[in-house]
């Protein structure tokens, strides 16, 4: 399997910071098109910065 492999963020949502977690908000025009908010873990979280940087698997790897 090639780990070489790059992802590429969506603009349909963002990550706060809510009393100390992080959270993925999605992004829309409306409330009842929101969808769910979702508390991340430390992982997830470096996981989503470092895809919005444009690492590599190989990189998310190492840094991880």
């Amino acid at each position: 399997m090639a780990k070489n492999i790059s992802w590429k963020s969506k603009d349909n949502f963002t990550v706060d910071e809510v009393l100390g977690d992080k959270v993925l908000v999605p992004v829309s025009e409306t409330i009842k098109d929101m969808g769910e908010v979702s508390v991340l873990n430390e992982v997830a979280a470096l996981a989503i910065e470092l895809v919005k940087e444009g690492k590599t698997l190989d990189e998310m790897v190492d840094i991880i």
